[in-house]
């Protein structure tokens, strides 16, 4: 065997993987959705192992996908519910490759051990390579529907995660991808096509997600297109412990949105007025007028707040 093949049969023989945690909060006022769990290798500091993605790679390749899928959802599972302490109460997002899900061997029932209701547990489904069985596919997303499982697509922008999917499975949430969401801020392209994702998904009843927010303009961008959840760097680090979000990045939130929402809600009520509903009367004066004549006018009156300047009942100017 190769090293890349040693290193994934030790490491899932050894069960050396751990999860680590990072938050999806509102774009509203900075709460917390749930978070995403996240796996990572054990014994890595020295990044000495392969990182995490080479190693699904590489269970891909020697067939061992179903093995590592199934050690990494039982450490989150085992992590959120067993050693955290108290225990995990939010929604937990689980990531799935479509498919393991359609593997004879992936357990419909894994969360009994848990004890546990499945409407906080989210199914993160990731469509990285086509899927021969759609129907098949389908049919199992249906059956975890029913049970109360929460769906969500995710990588929506990358690969096969296609819209096909999402209109078929109708899920609760659809993740954006990071390569999306990247300067956002400065690129029309990408903002434009998260404004149409989010008026489809309104439509729809879907939530999005962002993902990978990296700085503070991303994040505005994204309160401004009304996306309703983000996660990344800019957030909150992964973490093997759940932690309280900055309460200096929930303000930046908050006030965000009342600057926003205030000029949209002000937009919309002087939407149908005319000038002629606001404008007030005011005193004219010739050009010809003196400068202490008009000077001595504004200083002696107390609610003028200028004079304009007419010749020929033409406009030249305001005196203020």
């Amino acid at each position: 065997m190769g090293k890349i093949e040693d290193e994934l049969v030790d490491i899932i023989k050894g069960r050396h993987i751990r999860t680590v945690f990072q938050p999806i909060i509102s774009l509203k006022d900075g709460s917390i959705l749930g978070h995403e769990a996240l796996s990572r290798i054990a014994g890595n500091d020295k990044n000495e192992r392969p990182s995490i993605t080479d190693l699904f790679d590489a269970a891909k390749k020697f067939k061992q996908l179903t093995e590592l899928e199934h050690l990494c959802r039982t450490t989150a599972l085992n992590s959120a519910y067993i050693d955290m302490k108290p225990q995990y109460s939010k929604k937990l997002f689980l990531n799935i490759n479509a498919y393991i899900l359609l593997d004879d061997s992936f357990e419909r029932d894994f969360l009994i051990p848990y004890n546990k209701a499945p409407y906080n547990i989210v199914l993160d489904v990731s469509e990285q390579d086509a899927v021969d069985d759609m129907p098949g596919l389908l049919r199992t997303i249906d059956y975890y529907k029913c049970q109360g499982y929460k769906l969500c697509i995710d990588d929506v922008g990358s690969g096969y995660a296609g819209l096909n999917l999402i209109t078929e499975t109708n899920p609760n949430y659809i993740k954006i991808n990071m390569d999306i969401i990247r300067d956002i801020n400065m690129n029309n392209s990408k903002y434009s096509l998260v404004k149409s994702l989010k008026e489809f998904s309104s439509l729809s009843n879907i939530a999005i997600i962002a993902e990978g927010v990296e700085t503070e303009s991303e994040l505005e961008s994204l309160i401004e297109l009304g996306v309703q959840y983000a996660q990344g760097f800019y957030i909150q680090e992964p973490d093997e412990q759940i932690k309280n979000i900055d309460p200096k990045l929930i303000d930046k939130i908050n006030k965000k949105n009342e600057k926003f929402f205030a000029n949209i809600s002000y937009k919309s009520s002087t939407a149908t007025l005319y000038i002629k509903n606001i404008c007030s009367p005011i005193v004219t004066v010739s050009p010809d007028e003196m400068v202490p004549v008009i000077y001595e006018t504004l200083i002696n009156s107390t609610d003028m707040i200028g004079l304009c300047v007419v010749e020929d009942e033409i406009p030249l100017g305001i005196v203020t």
